[in-house]
């Protein structure tokens, strides 16, 4: 059987074969329909209520203009009305409910435009599973013509497992067991944040590698970036795409071949951390070009790295993984308060070891420290209130990489730090390519 995954702000619609579609749901909204009698069914991934902005370029974004081309296409495949099987899953919270969790609360105006607009329409039939605070998957199997809802891996029940915390001998161990980033990605670091890019140099390093070479330009030729020829070399990826940009591309490589060390810990799927880490990247990247607050080239590079913690704890994490996740959700746990408690430490207080012991610029070593605690952050807080507002927004519409239970920040402090209302949330998430994380597509 073929699983194909629907990105956000993407559908498909057809006849019954041999692929099951799904959708990824944390704050989306996602619609699967099925006729059984035609023997055709659609799944519809929905990112917004409605455009942000006045020209949207992907109708099929928001529910108010995407449903009706929807359905279009559903019943001009041959589907009936009075025949039709809908399930309508998603639209949660994603934690736990506070005033500032409800500025996020996109998925209940999604649901709202969703059942108005089935109700209008005279469309019944419907079950729902919207809402509530878990991301889930929302399957469409296309050989049985079944729909399913199942939560993003359900803990088995089962008892607590031999924690140990981790005392200042074993967590020297597990520092030392991470596979260091090498130096041609320290310097790209130093250059992005100092503004001195001497790419001739890392250029050089990059050709004597052949396994990086190969990764770069996998990447130059990735759908994320879409260019409309085929790049073959090094030197024309810096001729088409620009030295910062090769730079970024670069340093994704190496970031890359040091999440892989990650074997089922903190991934809900295979390389999870590196593409959670990679769409964090983007996101900041974006939210920098539309603010100004912090330069994008800084706050892609910050988002790659915040995570970097994470490495120290995932072998404790895969160890015990299904408890784990069951203490953090049953006991409405933050990510954070479960590792301090399990292990004594958090993934951001790792994080910091090693940002200090590669001697990382101050301004991600600050970044990796709190990004989960913005407010703690003294000397670069645009930085980190930044990226803590980018992985928090991963969290909701990209889940299928991590369970990440982020406490709620503060979204006002975070949104004014930054130059930003409330008001302007809907349109900040609408010129992220939710769609294009992880290069390899």
């Amino acid at each position: 059987m073929i699983e194909k995954l629907i990105g956000s702000g993407e559908y498909w619609v057809g006849r019954s074969n041999d692929v099951v579609f799904s959708a990824y749901l944390g704050s989306c909204v996602g619609l699967a329909v099925i006729d059984e009698k035609a023997r055709i069914g659609g799944l519809y991934h929905i990112l917004l209520p409605r455009p942000a902005g006045s020209a949207p370029d992907n109708l099929f974004r928001y529910a108010s203009t995407g449903l009706p081309l929807f359905f279009k296409k559903i019943f001009d495949s041959g589907a009936k009305k009075d025949n039709l099987q809908i399930m309508a899953a998603g639209g949660a919270l994603v934690g736990s409910v506070t005033m500032q969790d409800l500025q996020l609360n996109i998925g209940g105006e999604i649901t709202e435009i969703v059942m108005e607009y089935l109700g209008f329409s005279n469309i019944e039939h419907v079950n729902s599973e919207t809402g509530g605070y878990f991301s889930c998957c929302l399957k469409l199997d296309m050989q049985s013509l079944k729909i399913s809802v199942e939560p993003l891996r359900l803990p088995e029940n089962r008892e607590a497992g031999e924690y140990k915390k981790l005392d200042k001998k074993g967590l020297e161990a597990a520092i030392t067991h991470v596979r260091p980033i090498p130096q041609t990605a320290l310097k790209i670091m130093r250059m992005l944040h100092s503004g001195d890019n001497k790419i001739k140099e890392v250029a050089e390093e990059v050709r004597q590698d052949q396994v990086i070479s190969a990764k770069v330009l996998q990447f130059c030729n990735s759908s994320y970036l879409g260019l409309s020829m085929r790049v073959e070399s090094i030197d024309r990826s810096i001729a088409l795409l620009g030295e910062k940009k090769i730079l970024q591309l670069i340093l994704s490589v190496y970031t890359e071949l040091f999440y892989e060390q990650s074997q089922g810990g903190y991934s809900l799927s295979r390389g999870g951390l590196f593409h959670h880490a990679v769409g964090t990247a983007i996101t900041a990247q974006k939210i920098a070009e539309y603010c100004k607050a912090v330069r994008p080239d800084v706050a892609y590079t910050a988002g790659l790295l915040h995570d970097i913690g994470k490495t120290v704890l995932d072998q404790l994490v895969a160890e015990e993984n299904s408890y784990f996740y069951r203490r953090m959700f049953e006991d409405d746990k933050s990510l954070i308060e479960t590792e301090r408690e399990l292990f004594g430490i958090s993934h951001a207080e790792t994080g910091r070891m090693l940002a200090e012991r590669w001697e990382l610029p101050a301004s991600l070593k600050e970044v990796v420290a709190y990004h989960h605690t913005p407010h703690k952050a003294s000397n670069y807080p645009e930085l980190t209130h930044l990226i803590c507002l980018a992985d928090l927004l991963m969290t909701r519409f990209r889940v299928e990489f991590e369970l990440e239970r982020m406490k709620t920040i503060d979204i006002k402090l975070t949104l004014m730090i930054l130059g930003l209302t409330a008001k302007q949330l809907p349109e900040l998430i609408d010129i992220v390519p939710w769609q294009s994380f992880g290069f390899n597509n």
